[in-house]
């Protein structure tokens, strides 16, 4: 799942009739690509478990079995430039997402150039390693 805007793009997929019951019953790995940034009036003041309780609030236990967040710093000029904007990085809050009961991964997903945006290459190693670690393990 992801990634997207929380409220815009990725819970109305999961609020489409059958959608969230059939991923829960599914025996594929389930993976949750959390935002980078909050998203101002949507995400403020949102950290990375707390935008997985909202989709498994909303779509249900199941829906997410792993979230793969970022931990790459953030340049100082960028921060500054977002924060001008109300956007900060998501934090992220290791032991409230382990009581969420999914696991996560955290890795340096993002490309940073004149904004802060989710990197195509970066995510689908990730999502490819954490695909192959699952099935192995």
């Amino acid at each position: 799942l992801g990634p997207g805007s929380l409220y815009t793009s990725i819970m109305p997929n999961l609020l489409v009739s059958g959608v969230a019951e059939e991923l829960r019953k599914s025996s594929a790995l389930k993976i949750y690509i959390c935002n980078v940034m909050t998203q101002p009036g949507e995400t403020d003041g949102y950290t990375a478990s707390m935008h997985a309780e909202a989709i498994l609030k909303h779509a249900g236990r199941g829906t997410i079995d792993f979230m793969l967040v970022n931990n790459a710093p953030i340049s100082a000029e960028l921060r500054k430039q977002y924060a001008a904007q109300d956007i900060y990085p998501v934090a992220v809050d290791e032991e409230a997402i382990n009581a969420l009961g999914i696991g996560f991964v955290a890795a340096d997903i993002i490309s940073q150039t004149d904004a802060v945006r989710h990197d195509p290459d970066k995510l689908s190693r990730n999502v490819m390693r954490m695909v192959y670690d699952f099935r192995v393990n």
